[in-house]
C-alpha cells in the first residue's frame, strides 16, 4: 500500500537527469526555483535506477523528508540540498 493518498508512480514525471556535475549545472540553470512554483507542489530527486516506491524491498526501512518553508528560503534550501545528495 502506498503512504501517500493519492499517490501513484504514474505521477512522477522526469524533468532532467545528469551524470557529473557539469551536467547538473547545465540543467540546474534552465529549470525554475522552488519560490516560483505553485504552492503545494512536490519535488523529488531520484537516483537513476531506483524504482521510487516504497514497495520496493530496498526501501523497507527507507524514509521521505517533507520540509515545509518560507518560499523566502526554499531556492537557497533546495540548492544546498540538491548539492549535498550529489556532491561527495
Amino acid at each position: 500500500m502506498n503512504r501517500q493518498k493519492g499517490w501513484s508512480e504514474s505521477k512522477i514525471k522526469t524533468l532532467a537527469s545528469f551524470g557529473t556535475l557539469n551536467q547538473f549545472w547545465a540543467m540546474y540553470q534552465h529549470i525554475k526555483r522552488p519560490s516560483a512554483l505553485p504552492n503545494h507542489t512536490v519535488l523529488n530527486v531520484f537516483e537513476e535506477g531506483v524504482k521510487p516506491v516504497w514497495e520496493v524491498p530496498d526501501h523497507a526501512q527507507g524514509a521521505a523528508w517533507n520540509i515545509r518553508v518560507n518560499k523566502g528560503h526554499a531556492d537557497v534550501l533546495w540548492e544546498n540540498l540538491l548539492l549535498g545528495l550529489i556532491g561527495e
